[in-house]
């Protein structure tokens, strides 16, 4: 009878190698080998609409995933596993391989590019400040916030708006950081931040949703562009990435391409400049 407890250990020592024998499987595979056994594509993003969001139906839209639906369905890959993460975790889990691919408006910067590797971009942006109605503070700039020393800056973590605060002055006693978008606009309905730093497109669709928010109008940034977005994968899934960078050239500027991100306010002056002719 001594054996049967012996023998019920074996099988739960070999059935726990097998589920981390897959788990590793899972992460060490490339993603494109996942792909052609059959398994879905993991994509990751994070909510800041109109890049990342969930509609009125649940369903994972926004300009990013739209793009990335689009330039996959071309590659013929329309099995897709949606994976939502704070913004400041997309890069180390994408590395980590708990996804395939980031969609959701990332930045192309020197930083980032040693640790990923991205796609040609598919958006252009304009940076932006959301203040409240009537923009009390006179907040113009990220200079005109650092020349006031009663105005607090809210911030995403792991967002490049935080370097461009901090060039512009603004002391780091007046940056907030927030994990998501709307735990920024909580703090702003509070009044514990003055305004919020994004890029356009979002500044604008946050506007618009909130009727005691509005726009900073003009911005006068120090750049007429604040990044370009592009997708994010491993540095070893060349394979994944050249293939989808082939489509996505091909895709970027055409009529469907600016049909599809238009509801998401963006348009052919967002389109990268090599794709604007």
């Amino acid at each position: 009878m001594r054996k049967l407890p012996l023998i019920l250990a074996l099988c739960l020592l070999l059935a726990g190698l097998a589920f981390a024998a897959r788990l590793f499987l899972d992460s060490a595979d490339s993603s494109a080998t996942r792909v052609q056994q059959g398994r879905s594509i993991r994509i990751a993003y994070a909510w800041e609409p109109p890049f990342a969001l969930r509609d009125e139906q649940g369903r994972v839209s926004g300009e990013a995933p739209e793009v990335a639906r689009a330039v996959l369905a071309r590659m013929g890959i329309t099995d897709i596993r949606w994976i939502q993460r704070d913004f400041a975790d997309l890069i180390p889990e994408l590395r980590a391989g708990r996804f395939d691919m980031i969609a959701s408006g990332q930045f192309v910067t020197p930083e980032r590019e040693a640790l990923v590797a991205f796609s040609q971009p598919s958006a252009c942006v304009e940076p932006a400040l959301l203040v409240r109605r009537g923009n009390p503070l006179g907040l113009y700039s990220l200079q005109d916030l650092a020349a006031r020393n009663q105005a607090r800056l809210a911030l995403l973590s792991g967002a490049v708006e935080a370097d461009e605060a901090r060039q512009a002055g603004v002391p780091p006693e007046r940056l907030f950081f927030f994990a998501t978008v709307d735990l920024a606009l909580r703090a702003m309905d509070q009044h514990l931040v003055d305004a919020l730093a994004l890029s356009g497109p979002s500044i604008s669709y946050l506007a618009g949703q909130r009727p005691a928010l509005e726009r900073a109008t003009p911005f006068r940034g120090a750049r007429p562009i604040s990044g370009c977005a592009a997708f994010a994968f491993r540095p070893g899934d060349q394979e994944l990435r050249e293939r989808f960078d082939r489509e996505l050239a091909a895709y970027i500027g055409s009529p469907e391409h600016l049909e599809r991100i238009a509801p998401f306010g963006f348009g052919r002056n967002n389109l990268p400049s090599f794709h604007r002719e």
